[in-house]
């Protein structure tokens, strides 16, 4: 996996300040949002319609009169919704090309305070191209203005160390592959939960490649399905150590593959393997290696899920994901980091603290928490059949703008699109992938 693990001894990375044109989409949501008083106040942006979409891209312009949210005067706390029509400038620093839409962003994304050292970018679904394009655009513009070096995905940690080797054409070992593949082999392989099969992260990714930023991802193994990658990591970087039995033990396959066969494996094989992962994991947490440290990390929260936990204990796997970030911080002066809402928020989902509560009680004002979500749009639902692992029907609803609102607390900022694509391909994958072990 490179010389990843050597970060450690090296200074964080900082990127010159340079002055660059934004790129960014669409508008925010017109709620009441509890500000602290320094972010209060939105920053003009030049936003322009553009009927080819963003960077000319083919995408298809939407012929409906474009939004934007701008700051009401008398209540500076409060952002509100306006009309913005076909012509309308909204004037100021920066340009940003949209379909047909315009945004006015919060000062915090904008301009992030100085103390700010992590702006975490929510979603509220998976799979959504505005989603993909719009954090992109929010990364290229806090790596260009505001010296943000490192992308944190909710994606498998071991798995990651890959796409970080490919960003950084380094030599020595598995990176040797890694730096030779196409960023759609790269992405497919080193981002969990199948994020990485969408051209917009592609393009991400070959963006980040250029600029010099790094990846990391912040999550369990084998999407939180089979711990494979973890063992393989570990093994890799333990020179001495022969592991293969494990690592074949462990390597369960995909994601719905690794659930059903975990879940039909005879109870002392099972156990056995439970045994075994238990304890590389506690050996490995002992490594010189920070890299292989982190992993078995990873590979101890995995075991963790399977155990019972409180009613108002934080899941162990985003124990592990606030865990990772701070570890990432140690390595990097700022960093975006991408999650689904849920985890990313401030408050805690259910009575339960999720990362995003337990980065705000570590880093408090360092960091800065956005929501994303939009009026209308896909949805996914899964109706399950029986108890067994992923055993569900998938189906593909829509959301109208009449349908409530989802909740915007425990953000910042909630940015909220009037309408959202999923990303080709995604639900005939997902559907076809629980189909195939139904």
């Amino acid at each position: 996996m490179g010389d990843a693990g050597q970060r450690a001894a090296l200074p964080r990375r900082r990127l010159p300040e340079q002055q660059h044109r934004v790129q960014h989409r669409r508008q925010l949501q017109p709620r009441l949002l509890r500000q602290p008083r320094d972010r209060q106040a939105d920053q003009r942006l030049d936003v322009r319609r553009r009927p080819q979409g963003p960077l000319g891209r083919g995408h298809r312009a939407r012929h409906r009169p474009a939004r934007a949210v701008l700051p009401d005067a008398e209540h500076p706390g409060r952002l509100e919704e306006h009309a913005v029509g076909a012509d309308r400038v909204v004037q100021g620093p920066a340009e940003l090309p949209v379909h047909a839409g315009a945004m006015v962003l919060p000062r915090l994304i904008i301009e992030p305070p100085g103390d700010v050292r992590v702006v975490a970018l929510g979603e509220s679904a998976h799979n959504i191209t505005e989603f993909y394009e719009l954090k992109h655009r929010i990364l290229r513009h806090l790596v260009e203005e505001h010296g943000f070096t490192a992308f944190v995905m909710e994606s498998g940690f071991a798995e990651g160390l890959g796409v970080d080797a490919w960003l950084r054409g380094v030599p020595g070992n598995a990176a040797d592959a890694a730096a030779g593949a196409d960023v759609a082999a790269v992405a497919r392989d080193g981002i969990t939960y199948r994020f990485g099969e969408a051209a917009p992260m592609h393009r991400q990714l070959e963006w980040m490649r250029a600029a010099g930023v790094g990846f990391y991802g912040m999550d369990l193994p084998g999407s939180s399905t089979s711990p494979g990658p973890a063992v393989r990591v570990i093994a890799e970087r333990t020179p001495g150590r022969d592991l293969r039995d494990l690592v074949r033990r462990s390597d369960l396959g995909g994601r719905t593959e690794a659930a059903v066969r975990w879940a039909a494996m005879p109870s002392a094989e099972r156990d056995a393997l439970l045994r075994d992962l238990r304890a590389l994991a506690v050996h490995a947490g002992s490594s010189p290696d920070a890299v292989v440290r982190r992993t078995a990390a990873s590979l101890t929260a995995f075991l963790d899920e399977r155990e019972p936990i409180g009613d108002s204990d934080p899941y162990p796997r985003d124990a592990f994901m606030a865990d990772t970030v701070r570890w990432v911080l140690e390595r990097e002066e700022r960093v975006v980091v991408s999650a689904h809402n849920g985890h990313v928020q401030r408050t805690p989902l259910e009575g339960r603290p999720m990362m995003g509560a337990l980065l705000d009680a570590a880093l408090g004002p360092a960091m800065a928490v956005v929501g994303m979500t939009y009026r209308s749009g896909p949805v996914i639902r899964f109706v399950r059949r029986s108890a067994r692992p992923f055993d569900c029907d998938v189906r593909l609803e829509m959301r109208d703008r009449g349908d409530p609102d989802e909740p915007g607390e425990g953000f910042d900022a909630l940015v909220r699109l009037d309408h959202a694509d999923l990303v080709p391909g995604a639900f005939e994958r997902l559907r076809a992938e629980f189909e195939e072990y139904r």
